[in-house]
């Protein structure tokens, strides 16, 4: 996969595998420099909070070898501490689109084609 320069950070999805059987999305271990820093991240949406230094992105959580047994969730890395921290919340299916202020704005889909399916999630509460 190809290498996205955000602000002056590397990232990069090793290991891309599609899920779910449908086409996607797909998943990869999403390599910050050289690192793997997190594992099981959707490949290619994620959003870059410039004025706080963060990076979001989604996490597909495998928890069984059911399928509605797993979840995804939001992280971000946080590019002061180089640490990874997650949002708390389970979802069946989310996109993020866009950050709004202190809202990072998300669908509970995997595309943002249905403005019904459309959250706004306080970064600073994280609801």
């Amino acid at each position: 996969m190809k290498e996205i320069i955000v602000g002056e950070t590397k990232l990069f999805w090793n290991n891309p595998e599609e899920i779910l059987g449908m086409g996607g999305p797909w998943i990869g271990d999403l390599m910050v420099g050289e690192r793997i820093t997190a594992t099981c991240t959707v490949v290619n949406n994620f959003l870059f909070d410039k004025k706080h230094g963060k990076i979001y992105f989604i996490r597909y959580n495998r928890v069984s070898e059911w399928a509605n047994d797993n979840f995804f969730s939001i992280q971000y890395y946080a590019l002061n501490s180089c640490k990874v921290y997650n949002m708390n919340k389970a979802y069946d299916s989310i996109y993020l689109d866009s950050i709004d202020g202190n809202f990072l704005i998300a669908f509970k889909a995997f595309h943002n084609k249905d403005s019904s399916k459309r959250i706004s999630i306080n970064l600073t509460t994280g609801d």
